[in-house]
């Protein structure tokens, strides 16, 4: 990855940051994303945490300026990996909510993704997990 630990946590944060809760699911999809993009788990982990630590502190418009100044430090070649990441670590708990779908249509934005790109790639994610469950209410 051309992309740093930081930035991509920063965006792994963000995700887990949208429910509130750092929960056991979640610890395991930051594994499984370590895992996925070959970084170390500890160092990801410790970065996640900080990262987390940090946007916790901060407003949604906080949050916001937050996430476009890691896009900056994305590479132009990993914009799709950060977004599945992020849309994985949303999913962690089975379900999705409209506040969810509403965040990640930002993370797409703020990385450059195109919101029908963005929609189709959910919607792959969605049709690829039979016991997700689409919550209408937040």
């Amino acid at each position: 990855m051309k992309t740093s630990i930081d930035t991509i946590a920063a965006f792994t944060a963000a995700s887990i940051w949208a429910d509130g809760v750092y929960d056991e699911a979640e610890k395991i999809a930051v594994e499984e994303v370590a895992e996925s993009l070959e970084l170390d788990l500890v160092q990801f982990q410790d970065s996640v945490e900080q990262q987390l630590s940090k946007i916790q502190k901060l407003d949604e418009d906080d949050v916001c300026e937050y996430l476009r100044n890691a896009a900056n430090d994305v590479d132009d070649e990993e914009i799709g990996i950060i977004f599945e990441a992020a849309m994985q670590i949303l999913i962690t708990d089975n379900k999705l909510s409209c506040s969810e779908v509403d965040n990640l249509l930002f993370i797409a934005e703020v990385l450059g993704i195109e919101d029908s790109m963005a929609v189709m790639l959910l919607a792959d994610l969605v049709r690829s997990e039979p016991e997700l469950e689409l919550s209408f209410e937040d």
